[in-house]
């Protein structure tokens, strides 16, 4: 990750690595070390039908939510929304919620109806990592795995890769330039 927001994926062996990774980020973000755009958590069971415990309620900091996997899906990956929208969106629908609640019933019916439009309006945006993404490497996760999938930048680079080498991460993809990614490889790996 650079100077601009970039997307990687890195994949994990255990079922709740990437989680437990993205918590050692969650707390970069709020040291002023890394700015998490977005980010997405894979989790695929050990198992012979690869069946994952049904979703609970994450306790992601932003409002984080469980989004189940389609029923469809043979490998049932659990897939965890980590960031809540957030941004221009929200604070679009806020205003417009507020116009209508002074002209409905005044200011503080306002105030509620904008935050419930605003969250509305953000939550029906795509603002980040894209669906395709997601399914692309829903497709690679091997059973008792876990992917971490992350659009943002790092502002100590060095801090960063010195968390993740200690879960012995695979960069499966990235926005890096092609000797950018190889390098990253490279740190990752300890050379």
């Amino acid at each position: 990750m650079a100077d601009s927001n970039n997307f990687i994926v890195l994949t994990f062996v255990g079922f709740d690595t990437a989680s437990t990774v993205y918590k050692e980020i969650e707390q970069m973000e709020k040291d002023g070390l890394v700015e998490v755009e977005d980010a997405i958590i894979l989790e695929r069971a050990e198992g012979e039908d690869g069946l994952v415990a049904p979703p609970t309620s994450a306790s992601f900091g932003d409002g984080g939510a469980v989004v189940p996997a389609g029923v469809a899906d043979e490998n049932r990956i659990r897939v965890v929304q980590t960031h809540a929208p957030k941004g221009k969106y929200t604070r679009r629908g806020a205003g417009i919620g507020l116009l209508a609640g002074i002209l409905i019933g005044g200011p503080i019916a306002g105030i509620a109806i904008g935050a419930g439009l605003g969250r509305i309006t953000a939550s029906l945006r795509d603002f980040g990592i894209s669906d395709k993404s997601i399914e692309a490497i829903k497709q690679r996760l091997q059973p008792n795995s876990s992917a971490l999938l992350v659009l943002g930048k790092a502002n100590d680079r060095d801090a960063l890769l010195a968390k993740l080498r200690a879960y012995d991460p695979t960069l499966i993809s990235s926005t890096l330039s092609s000797e950018k990614e190889k390098e990253l490889r490279e740190q990752l790996a300890g050379q």
